[in-house]
């Protein structure tokens, strides 16, 4: 953990801003318990999340080029997001889970192996697992809305979606101009970045705030 905010203050503002509210939610991660399987799911990401930027950080530290490291977060992440997901949906199939599960994970791999690599940000996944995510969510939020449990300000899993949502919108449409800014102007591929962090910011924040959520919600059903 020293070792993580060493690095927070050797960078900019914004990743640094960026970086603070994912040790946040590290912290909360660990210390809040939950017996909720997509909030037990989240945990495990956050975590999994945590251990990779700071993998990503040190590479990055050492002068060497990271990229590999964030196409595995990749690899990890949508499937989990999947399992999430689909942990909320009450007119599911386990069948329907597994096949979309395994799909992307095939998906991934011959993506990072035998076509965008290792060294390169692998867009094509990033898009595709987009696109998997946003259907999801909106066919979760379909499900809170028919939902007899009200408000959904006080559900933990509205906080989950709505952040995966606007996450994966947003980093859907920032990668569909990515492969074109970089063609054309490299200086603003990396300026719009900021989109990204903007995104990481409220994200991560909306993932603790449903940890902590689910955790109260615990609490209360327990008094009474």
């Amino acid at each position: 953990m020293e070792v993580y905010f060493f690095f927070i203050f050797k960078m900019d503002l914004s990743n640094a801003i960026y970086h603070s509210i994912l040790c946040i939610a590290f912290i909360v991660a660990l210390v809040v318990k939950s017996s909720d399987r997509a909030i037990l799911l989240l945990r495990v990401y956050l975590v999994l999340t945590f251990l990779i930027e700071m993998t990503a950080l040190y590479i990055r530290y050492l002068g060497e080029y990271n990229s590999w490291v964030y196409n595995i977060w990749v690899l990890i992440s949508v499937p989990i997001f999947i399992k999430i997901i689909f942990s909320q949906l009450k007119n599911k199939t386990s069948l329907a889970e597994n096949i979309l599960f395994f799909t992307v994970i095939v998906f991934y791999l011959l993506n990072l192996f035998f076509f965008q690599g290792f060294h390169i940000v692998n867009t094509y996944s990033v898009q595709f697992g987009a696109i998997i995510i946003i259907i999801l969510t909106l066919l979760h939020f379909k499900a809170l809305l028919d939902s007899p449990e009200k408000p959904l300000i006080d559900n933990p899993h509205f906080y989950i979606s709505i952040a995966l949502l606007m996450f994966y919108a947003g980093t859907f449409t920032y990668y569909s101009f990515f492969n074109f800014l970089i063609r054309v102007d490299m200086v603003s591929a990396q300026e719009i970045t900021i989109v990204l962090l903007l995104l990481n910011y409220l994200t991560y924040s909306l993932f603790a705030i449903a940890i902590l959520l689910q955790r109260k919600k615990q609490l209360t059903h327990v008094r009474n």
